[in-house]
């Protein structure tokens, strides 16, 4: 029976690791585990941080087709983040509370914010004198400077604004060192059961 790859070759489980014969060790239908006694483990490691305060209240408008832009309108969103890694030497993917922390960091600056990309070419934006001046088409909206936050994104979809997310985490991980973490995931939901993702792979 062909099994996981090791070291880029195939294997042959009930020949190479006899207690592949024992089914307890199977977690059906995808994945084989040997237990450490046997000197051989396949085990993916995750966590994920979804709590009700990581939320963000935020007004937008997104354009598409060929520059149509939909009204102001807002949108109470929730964040939630997974981390897929290796277990450090305190067997921790990443610690949850240093994880929390850094996801309220950086929702901070989305919340009760206007929100607007830098990279719309369908969008004119000027700053003048404390307020911010946005034209599209024949419409034109100006808001207070300090009530708007600029993303560096080309529309303010969920999916880019959860990539902004991600961006914004793997900055603070590399700050932190932190090394071993293969995959992030942010979800961003815009209303009960309506989300989007965005999961990036780290060690292609």
């Amino acid at each position: 029976m062909p099994g996981p790859s090791e070291n880029g070759k195939w294997i042959h489980l009930f020949t190479d690791y006899p207690a592949a014969y024992d089914r307890s060790l199977w977690d059906f239908p995808f994945r084989f585990h040997l237990s450490s006694r046997h000197g051989y483990a396949m085990n993916d490691y995750r966590v994920t941080v979804s709590k009700d305060y990581l939320v963000f209240a935020s007004g937008h408008f997104i354009t598409y087709g060929e520059g149509t832009c939909e009204p102001l309108h807002g949108h109470n969103y929730r964040a939630g983040v997974t981390l897929w890694g290796d277990l450090d030497g305190h067997a921790l993917v990443y610690d949850f509370v240093t994880l929390k922390r850094e996801m309220v960091a950086i929702l901070a600056p989305l919340d009760h914010r206007v929100l607007l990309p830098t990279d719309n070419p369908h969008l004119s934006i000027a700053t003048d004198d404390g307020e911010i001046e946005v034209r599209t088409g024949s419409a034109r909206y100006l808001f207070p400077e300090q009530d708007v936050t600029v993303l560096q994104i080309s529309n303010t979809t969920a999916e880019l604004i959860a990539t902004w997310i991600v961006d914004r985490l793997l900055e603070r991980l590399d700050v932190r060192g932190v090394g071993g973490i293969h995959q992030i995931e942010v979800e961003v939901e815009e209303s009960f059961g309506q989300s989007a993702f965005c999961r990036r792979r780290l060690d292609l």
